[in-house]
C-alpha cells in the first residue's frame, strides 16, 4: 500500500506542475503538455482502483469464484452470519484480505444492521 500512496503523491506533483506552467506554454508544448496532464489523470484512477482490485482478486480466490467486488463482500459477509467462517481465519489472512481492515469494517457493519 505504501508503493501506491508514494505513486499517487508523485503523480499528483508532477499534475500540478504542469498545470502550474500551463500558462507560459504555447502551441505543440502546450499540447503535449495537456496530454501529459490527461495521461496523469488516468494513472491516478487506476491507482486509487487497485486496493479494490487487489481486495476482489484475493476475495475471489478465497470464495473460490469470480463475481462484483460488492457480491463478494456480501457474500462472505453472509458466511460470517451463519458462523461458516470468522475474520480472524488464516485463509482470509493468507489472502492479503484481514478482518482489521476496510472489509472487516464492511462486514462488521453488515452484520450489525441484519
Amino acid at each position: 500500500m505504501s508503493e501506491q500512496i508514494e505513486a499517487a503523491a508523485l503523480v499528483e506533483a508532477v499534475a500540478a506542475f504542469l498545470q502550474s506552467i500551463e500558462g507560459e506554454l504555447s502551441g505543440r508544448n502546450a499540447f503535449h503538455a495537456k496530454v501529459a496532464g490527461n495521461a496523469l489523470g488516468i494513472v491516478a484512477r487506476e491507482l486509487a482502483q487497485a486496493p479494490r482490485v487487489a481486495e476482489q482478486a484475493a476475495l475471489s480466490a478465497y470464495l473460490g469464484h469470480d463475481a462484483g467486488l460488492d457480491a463478494l463482500r456480501a457474500e462472505l459477509c453472509g458466511r460470517l452470519r451463519a458462523g461458516r467462517v470468522s475474520l480472524g481465519a488464516a485463509p482470509l489472512h493468507g489472502s492479503g484480505v484481514h478482518g482489521g481492515g476496510r472489509l472487516g469494517c464492511c462486514c462488521r457493519a453488515r452484520l450489525r444492521m441484519r
